[in-house]
């Protein structure tokens, strides 16, 4: 039996696996946010081990667990860094606590990285390394799967934080301008200048990515302006890993990725296309990601499998 955790800022998940790394049962909680971390802690403390001496008659005994954490972690540790949306997260060696609990070895990594592997081992990146995978939601996270090494950790404190790129010198960083917080919060501003679009006609909280995307599919121009201005920041950094790293195939995940194909990643099929170092150009294969809800769990499962963090 194989155990993935995924530890985000408003969810908690914990799966189990058999020895294929087939999920056999997903228990979903949501974060309390008032209980900080320790809250966090304390909660897979107490369901872990009831989970795993539930399933061990039908699977056997619990192997090792894998972690996909929101935030930045030192991977070589299982160590992590700090959390962005919830306190009692600075240098917690979570592996460690988890594997004091539980018994059993445990490895830790960022979710975007995680959720790589995931895509990489059972989804839209079966059988083609390398292979980079980006998530696109309220911030930009990226993860670098090669063979034989799977999730590239960098130095280790992470790598493939395609996000961070910044557009221009001394410019804004792509997540400001591409995630779907980025996007929503260029929209706004807009329409606080006084702009015009179908968007002023909803109160600010309303200006969310899918009223975006609507609008834009409507010809609006503000709409398909902040869309594509969004796509073009996200696709010239995907150039950059194309140039630097040359994978075989790009997956995109997250949830500003299902506003589709005709939406979203066709345009920034195109983008990358067209920003990509010319003798690039052609080998760039852009998909959907497959896992949903489930990528984390897939890509923790099979961290845990892997038993570490692989230096290339």
């Amino acid at each position: 039996m194989w155990i993935g955790v995924e530890i985000g800022g408003t969810k908690l998940q914990v799966a189990v696996a058999n020895g294929a790394g087939e999920i056999r049962e997903i228990w979903r909680a949501t974060v309390d946010t008032g209980r900080g971390g320790e809250g966090i802690r304390h909660c897979l403390a107490e369901e872990i081990p009831l989970l795993a001496a539930r399933f061990s008659g039908d699977l056997g005994p619990l192997k090792g667990i894998g972690v996909g954490y929101g935030g930045p972690v030192d991977s070589a540790t299982g160590t992590t860094i700090c959390s962005h949306q919830i306190e009692g997260w600075e240098n917690v060696p979570l592996a460690r606590f988890l594997a004091d609990v539980t018994k059993v070895p445990c490895v830790v990594g960022n979710d975007a990285d995680v959720a790589g592997l995931g895509e990489a081992e059972r989804g839209a990146g079966r059988g083609v390394r390398p292979m980079f995978y980006t998530t696109v939601g309220s911030g930009i996270g990226g993860g670098l799967i090669l063979e034989g090494v799977g999730i590239h950790p960098g130095a280790g404190l992470g790598s493939a934080e395609v996000g961070h790129l910044r557009v221009s010198k001394g410019g804004p960083v792509i997540e400001e301008i591409g995630s779907g917080w980025g996007m929503q919060r260029q929209a706004r501003k807009a329409l606080k200048k006084g702009e015009t679009s179908v968007l002023s006609q909803l109160k600010a909280e309303e200006v969310t990515v899918p009223a975006i995307a609507k609008a834009a599919q409507a010809g609006d121009p503000l709409a398909r302006k902040v869309l594509q201005e969004g796509i073009d920041a996200l696709g010239f950094g995907l150039a950059q890993v194309m140039a630097i790293a040359c994978p075989k195939r790009l997956v995109v995940g997250g949830g500003v990725s299902l506003l589709g194909e005709e939406t979203y990643l066709a345009p920034l099929r195109e983008s990358v296309r067209r920003q990509t170092f010319a003798p690039y150009a052609n080998l760039v294969d852009l998909v959907g990601a497959e896992l949903g809800e489930e990528v984390v769990l897939h890509g923790a499962i099979a961290l845990a499998m892997l038993g570490r963090f692989q230096a290339g």
